[in-house]
């Protein structure tokens, strides 16, 4: 049996009580918990960060380490107390700990690149999610950079090469930087990229004039980032690349984050409704001709962050599915900018007023694959008639 210290026992009946003392002891001891365990038994901490993807690179870089080592993952808990409790927790010698990190706010990263060693650092892509805390996306740049600029002459860091944001974080990395993306340039390079349903995301990963073919069970372009991000990490610390792409092949994405569900209505569902920024939405909505031919349905339920102009985001949202999809309900927030654009002449938006609305306009359409987009607030995913994975195409 576990052996449970002294102080933790203490911790835990204070929190168990409610107790004030117990959130002000914590935190001094719990960094020191997980100071103490990295320097014991982990031999590389690898931090995510990035305004999208965090939990889908840090899942996928996880599982494809551990192909060959014993790989930790701290996946979803992201702020900065959650960040330190795989470390915390960590009882036997681990080659890597790999935590998902979030920069949400100004100093958000201060306390884990005070407190932890940076071993590799990865970057996917900044953008305006936390609109009131940055207003900038130099802002957001910034702090997530604190990650890179942890990094010792022996770290790694391994960054976008497709946003600037991220790439200029090159400069404040004193160890080695491992670039990737569709960029030239990249070290970690992918090269004719194909999205195209009901096949899924394939492309050439090409490093070091070696060229392998990639399939993956992902949708979107978007999701390239993540693939190559994880790779990139796989690459950095010489493991075998053949392998991993091999392992892709069965790696389904997380649920929620543009997973790939079918119903007995004989549609295919893409559930994307974890987050829903403006700017990353819009983004998503952009890539929807990447997607092929095949017939589209777009629903799209509430957005995050959209200020004191969200009527119009949410316009401009729905105006960018309709160029691409035979069909965009707007139902929750989305309902009302939706119903306004119908008056307008925009004849394939329609406005639902509750889930059983949409569910009868999805019944009397042809078999598509629907796009549910959403954040976590409203519960679009109860759409989904059954949580079965499609087979790919």
């Amino acid at each position: 049996m576990k052996q449970v210290s002294g102080i933790t026992r203490l911790l835990r009946s204070l929190r168990a009580g409610g107790h004030e003392l117990a959130y002000r002891l914590a935190g001094p001891i719990e960094r020191s918990i997980a100071r103490r365990n990295q320097a014991r038994y982990c031999k590389s901490f690898v931090a995510v960060t990035g305004s999208v993807g965090k939990s889908t690179t840090t899942s996928l870089t996880g599982r494809l380490l551990g192909l060959e080592a014993r790989a930790v993952t701290g996946l979803y808990q992201n702020t900065p107390r959650q960040t330190m409790r795989p470390l915390r927790k960590l009882d036997a010698p681990a080659d890597f700990v790999v935590q998902e990190v979030s920069g949400h706010r100004p100093g958000a990263l201060d306390d884990i690149v005070a407190t932890l060693r940076v071993d590799i650092a990865v970057v996917t892509t900044i953008g305006l999610d936390h609109h009131a805390a940055f207003r900038t996306d130099a802002a957001v740049a910034a702090e997530k950079g604190k990650l890179v600029a942890a990094l010792g002459p022996s770290g790694i860091a391994c960054l976008n090469a497709d946003d600037p944001l991220v790439r200029a974080m090159a400069s404040r990395c004193r160890g080695r930087v491992v670039l990737y993306g569709r960029d030239p340039a990249a070290e970690v390079r992918a090269e004719n990229v194909t999205a195209h349903w009901p096949e899924r995301l394939r492309f050439d990963l090409v490093v070091g004039g070696r060229r392998i073919p990639v399939a993956t069970r992902f949708v979107s372009t978007l999701m390239l980032t993540n693939l190559l991000a994880a790779l990139a990490v796989v690459h950095a610390a010489g493991h075998d690349l053949g392998r991993a792409v091999e392992a892709l092949r069965q790696i389904e994405p997380l649920p929620d984050r543009l997973g790939v569900r079918t119903g007995f209505d004989q549609h295919g569902y893409v559930v994307d409704t974890y987050k829903a920024s403006y700017w990353s939405t819009r983004r998503l909505m952009e890539d929807l001709p990447n997607w092929g031919a095949a017939p589209r349905i777009v629903v799209l339920g509430d957005l995050s962050d959209v200020g004191n102009d969200g009527s119009r985001k949410y316009r401009q949202t729905l105006k960018a599915a309709a160029k691409s999809a035979d069909l965009v309900i707007g139902v929750g927030h989305s309902a009302g900018p939706a119903a306004r654009l119908r008056a307008a002449g925009s004849s394939n938006i329609v406005s639902a007023g509750s889930l059983d609305e949409v569910r009868v306009m999805l019944a009397a359409a042809p078999p598509s694959l629907v796009l549910l987009k959403s954040n976590r607030l409203y519960p679009l995913r109860q759409l989904v008639p059954r949580q079965t994975p499609v087979a790919a195409g």
